[in-house]
């Protein structure tokens, strides 16, 4: 009677054991599912986060040297571009994309007097060189690309604005 008793809280224990052991090896497998999940998330987080940093690290360049032509404008420059009844169209392409941006916070469209407005401005030229480059959106960003691609055959660049106006090339 004693073995029979014993034998019958053995069996006991050793289903509580299977139940306990299939258990935690379902837990194990869903846990090792996770954590296939996250490491794949993991390589494509570093893949994105490389393309980013190359993107910025091709974008640099360019940001100093905006940051440097900002340095080079003079108040007069700009009063003398809001002094053109009808500047040129690569003037007003410039100034169209620095409406874009609203650097003074108001909104503007991107007609000549809004751009002379903007030019008006007292503080632009320290409002550009403080201009929070996180506070662009998407859609400043495909506004300005849009108006360059419209204007393609202009060639805004900064070295083409060189021989047009210093201080259009400096706020480009």
């Amino acid at each position: 009677v004693t073995v029979d008793g014993k034998t019958s809280e053995v069996e006991e224990l050793i289903e509580v054991i299977q139940q306990k052991t299939k258990i935690a090896t379902e837990s194990s497998e869903e846990a090792s599912k996770k954590q296939e999940a996250a490491e794949s998330q993991a390589k494509i987080i570093a893949q994105e986060k490389a393309k980013a940093d190359s993107a910025l690290m091709e974008a640099l360049p360019a940001v100093e040297a905006a940051a440097e032509a900002l340095n080079n404008i003079r108040r007069e420059d700009l009063q003398e571009l809001k002094a053109f009844n009808n500047p040129s169209i690569h003037v007003k392409i410039v100034c169209q994309l620095c409406t874009v941006l609203r650097p003074t916070g108001e909104k503007l469209d991107d007609s000549w007097g809004d751009s002379k407005k903007m030019l008006g401005n007292a503080r632009l030229i320290d409002l550009l060189k403080e201009y929070p480059k996180e506070s662009m959106t998407e859609k400043m960003y495909r506004s300005c690309q849009k108006i360059l691609k419209e204007n393609k055959k202009q060639d805004i660049t900064v070295e083409n604005m060189a021989t047009k106006s210093q201080a259009a090339k400096g706020l480009l």
